[in-house]
Order: C-alpha cells, then sequence, then structure tokens
C-alpha cells in the first residue's frame, strides 16, 4: 500500500513501513521515448553566463511531444531560452527551441528537463 502526501510517502509490506523521501507525483502529459544522441544547444537569453558560454554539447536522453531530458556539462539557469540543434540521422525535427524547466547537479554534470516553446513560422 502506497500513501502519499505532499512531500513524503510511506509503503507498507510485511508490517513493515519504509519511508520515500522526495517523493513526487508523475505529472508528465506526454509518453516518453528513449533516445539517445548528442545534440548542439545555444543559450538565447542575453545573460553574462550565456555571454561567456554561449554554445555547448547536450546528450539528450529522452524526447516526448512537450520536451527533452538531457544532460550537460556545464550548468544552464531555469528559465532560460535555448535552441538545440540534432543531428540530421535523429529523424525529427533539426531545430528545437525550448526553455529550461530544471538543471539539477549530477555526480558527473547536469541533469536538463527542457520544456518545447512552439513558436509560430513567420
Amino acid at each position: 500500500m502506497l500513501q502519499a502526501t505532499s512531500t513524503w510517502a510511506t509503503a507498507e509490506a510485511a508490517g513493515k513501513t519504509f519511508k520515500i523521501t522526495d517523493y513526487e507525483p508523475e505529472r508528465r502529459q506526454h509518453r516518453r521515448n528513449r533516445v539517445r544522441l548528442r545534440a548542439e544547444a545555444r543559450r538565447l537569453d542575453n545573460t553574462l553566463s550565456a555571454q561567456r558560454a554561449p554554445k555547448f554539447t547536450l546528450t539528450v536522453l529522452d524526447i516526448s511531444e512537450g520536451g527533452i531530458a538531457a544532460t550537460s556539462r556545464q550548468p544552464v539557469e531555469d528559465g532560460e531560452r535555448l535552441v538545440i540543434t540534432l543531428p540530421p540521422d535523429a529523424g525529427i525535427a533539426r531545430r528545437i527551441f525550448g526553455r529550461v524547466v530544471r538543471c539539477k547537479a549530477r555526480r558527473d554534470g547536469w541533469s536538463l528537463a527542457i520544456r518545447f516553446d512552439f513558436v509560430p513560422a513567420a
């Protein structure tokens, strides 16, 4: 049995109670497709950090209709706008515009959640 509140959950199995910290309910609206490909990202905001390092490499881990999950060797600010260029053999749109929803530190770099910005064609 799993009981959840906003910050923790308990699971009862064989009479023992286990606490799961940092429990968050699933909020994804679109199915994720696992991929693993290299992409180039360019920062679009006019901030000092974006001016110092305007381009960087991403490893895209999964992609859905609403966004992508990726890793990077450098941090990016939450809310920052990016244009991501995928390799020609990716089989999907070549240039993607997005906004960083989350950037968290990992052992080997940074984990990014990027939501697509749907811009109308000019």
